[in-house]
């Protein structure tokens, strides 16, 4: 059916952004707001990952399971699959929140938010299953190196 596969598609696009730039902003400004130590562990894991995720991506470019044309760097950079950013930004988020709120339904919630935006990123054609595990490695690690160094 391919209206049904459509609908998916937008489903999944939608859990995908809870990865995505936009919500991790959203997240460190309602962070700003109850408590700053916890902004500014965001603010650097964020910006970590960013820096670590570039460095790889120009080191080492892999395509996307559906390419993506690029005329620049900046373009390259983004059409490069590995590792997965968006992974990375959910991961790192679920396990600051973690270590912040230290309570089980939380904890759930924002794992099973983790397991869905990886899903998604893989669902959509986005990454390859190396990408995402990557990428949700790599969000572990830095939240973990943050959240102990501050």
């Amino acid at each position: 059916m391919p209206g049904l596969k459509r609908i998916s598609d937008v489903v999944f696009q939608d859990i995908s952004s809870l990865g995505g730039m936009v919500f991790y902003l959203v997240v460190m400004a309602m962070m700003l707001v109850f408590d700053w130590m916890v902004f500014l562990e965001l603010l650097l894991g964020l910006v970590i990952l960013v820096l670590i995720t570039v460095v790889a991506r120009l080191a080492y470019f892999k395509h996307r399971p559906r390419r993506m044309s690029f005329r620049n760097l900046v373009q390259r950079i983004d059409a490069s699959s590995f590792p997965s950013l968006h992974a990375a930004r959910i991961v790192l988020l679920a396990f600051t929140l973690h270590f912040v709120f230290n309570n089980a339904v939380v904890d759930v919630l924002l794992g099973i938010a983790a397991v869905l935006v990886c899903y998604s990123r893989h669902r959509l054609k986005r990454h390859f299953t190396v990408d995402i595990l990557s990428g949700a490695a790599l969000g572990l690690i830095v939240a973990a190196a943050v959240h102990f160094l501050m």
